[in-house]
């Protein structure tokens, strides 16, 4: 998983419909911090990059984005999982 101030890139077997909202939970060493997010993007894998234990299972990369600002927890999470990223403007 790819985490950013606005959104994470995860990896499924499933191919999410994109807008479909989803919760996503981010585990921390002492907490589990539900997220709520909007799916922007799907890719299905190539074969050589979703090469898993199981060759027959199709890999996405989903591209989700947080429905809600980041306040609490959450932020303090995100933010200590993308270091000075955090803050840096796109």
């Amino acid at each position: 998983m790819s985490i950013s101030a606005t959104g994470a890139l995860v990896y499924t077997t499933n191919a999410l419909p994109l807008g479909r909202e989803c919760s996503l939970t981010l585990k921390t060493s002492n907490e589990a911090i539900p997220l709520k997010t909007r799916v922007v993007r799907v890719e299905s894998l190539p074969p050589s990059v979703a090469a898993t234990a199981h060759t027959h299972v199709r890999i996405y990369s989903v591209a989700v984005a947080f429905l809600t600002d980041l306040v609490g927890n959450a932020k303090q999470a995100v933010e200590d999982l993308c270091g000075p990223a955090f803050r840096a403007k796109e």
